[in-house]
């Protein structure tokens, strides 16, 4: 790898899809209609629409109410209590020949109760603790949920503008076949071809319009395809902006007189940005995603949440405290209740001595959990490690494939017109057109899926590095 200055992965991310005029300002255009689209705004559609996201959102809105609901553990609980109570009639007792009232007929309580329960143990704030760890770990799916639907809406709307173009190579090549067919057709009635050139023609034809149906069939899933990611109707009519420089099908008028074609690289080719690929440090894209990916921030809070499980579970043969005040109050006084009013006071603490082995076997499992969410720590960053390798290798190699494929598209097509010069001039065989349709119309088909093939593996090396670009605001 050429080892220019060393750039952070992440602004190279914006720097090449900046090259491609694909990041927007806050005015950046959106569908120009309901059914046209570019790249941006078939992001922002697709994230609007996930399911998935709103899901993880709700999540979100749960992780907060648990804290609050945790933190309830230390906080102050006040009850109050009516209670009335109707005799048939009134309890008394005699005592030396005086009858004393025990109970009236009528009795009525009000009591007031207010009880704070202290953290001595640190139960309520280990609680809270992992609660947070809960938020951020579900904060880091959502982030992951997030950029798979960049990447997700980058590969649909770039193979919808590739299963376009494989139509117009295909129209293309039932145009050159038609072209073909009819010039073998005319020699073999001026008794200058042969009746096999024509038969090879008529099959070529067949050939090309079997391979037009074919393509048209596959832009209709692309579409559909399309449609599913962004939340559209799968029927609905798909229009996506393209890229200057990808083929659009060349086609070829018959030659009616002999000419020299020499190769020459096509106008207006898609150059993918060397420069900015081969700038990419490798050890620093690994940095950057084991500090960005989600999925290891996810199991980076694992370990952490484990290790407050652990914790957790130990309170449970810790000691519990908790004061109380308690207010009675008796409308009507008797001899069990001489007093209106009745105030009490409470400490109350609680020393568990043996829980049946419970506590031990909690700690034993979440101390197991530790250990299996470190593993599971390190068997993903050995996985993301892989993952942006990989992504790195396919973006060079990617880039790569585009110049060669520039370059066998521009030899291709001075083939084809060479051939057919020949042909028409008599001195050239019809296996040599036949050929060279062959590799034009497989260098075209070459030529665009090098260049959304580069797209594609620049997506997906910026989603490896956590980092995915057109991230509009939500």
């Amino acid at each position: 790898m050429k080892n220019r200055t060393k750039l952070n992965a992440i602004a190279l991310a914006v720097t090449i899809a900046a090259t491609l005029g694909f990041v927007g300002s806050a005015n950046a255009q959106q569908a120009v209609d309901a059914n046209t689209f570019d790249l941006q705004a078939a992001i922002k559609l697709a994230i609007q629409t996930s399911s998935a996201l709103t899901q993880a959102t709700r999540d979100l809105d749960r992780d907060h109410a648990a804290i609050d609901e945790a933190h309830a553990g230390e906080r102050p609980q006040v009850n109050a209590t009516a209670t009335y109570v109707h005799l048939d009639s009134p309890i008394s007792i005699v005592f030396a020949r005086q009858t004393i009232p025990v109970q009236p007929e009528n009795t009525q309580t009000l009591q007031s109760t207010l009880a704070l329960p202290i953290d001595i143990s640190g139960a309520v704030k280990d609680q809270v603790s992992a609660e947070k760890l809960q938020l951020q770990a579900d904060t880091a799916i959502r982030q992951r949920i997030y950029n798979g639907l960049v990447v997700s809406a980058n590969t649909a709307y770039f193979n919808v503008l590739r299963a376009q173009h494989q139509v117009d190579v295909a129209k293309a090549t039932v145009t050159n076949a038609q072209t073909q067919t009819d010039l073998a057709s005319s020699q073999y009635s001026k008794g200058i071809g042969q009746k096999i050139d024509l038969y090879r023609a008529q099959t070529q034809l067949a050939q090309a319009q079997q391979g037009q149906s074919n393509a048209e069939n596959s832009l209709n899933l692309a579409d559909s395809n399309f449609n599913d990611v962004v939340g559209r109707p799968l029927g609905s009519p798909v229009t996506v902006q393209d890229i200057p420089g990808v083929t659009e099908g060349l086609t070829l008028p018959a030659a009616t007189a002999p000419v020299t074609v020499t190769p020459a690289p096509l106008p207006a080719s898609f150059i993918p940005p060397h420069a900015d690929v081969d700038a990419i440090n490798l050890a620093t894209s690994i940095a950057t995603a084991d500090a960005s990916r989600p999925e290891l921030a996810a199991d980076k809070v694992a370990v952490q949440a484990a290790g407050e499980q652990v914790k957790l579970a130990r309170t449970g043969l810790y000691p519990t405290l908790t004061l109380t005040a308690e207010g009675n109050y008796y409308p009507t006084t008797d001899f069990g209740n001489p007093r209106h009013s009745l105030g009490i006071y409470l400490a109350t603490l609680s020393l568990p001595l043996y829980d049946g082995g419970v506590t031990h076997d909690k700690v034993r499992e979440a101390k197991d959990a530790t250990k299996n969410a470190t593993d599971a720590l390190t068997n993903d960053q050995t996985t993301v490690e892989l993952q942006v390798r990989q992504a790195y290798l396919n973006l060079r190699n990617a880039a790569d494939e585009i110049d060669e494929a520039n370059s066998a598209l521009a030899e291709a097509t001075a083939a084809r017109q060479l051939a057919q010069v020949r042909y028409t001039g008599g001195v050239g065989l019809y296996l040599e057109v036949t050929d060279s349709e062959q590799a034009l119309e497989s260098a075209e088909s070459s030529q665009i899926n090098a260049v959304y093939d580069y797209l594609i593996a620049r997506a997906n090396f910026e989603s490896a590095i956590g980092s995915p670009n057109l991230n509009p605001s939500m």
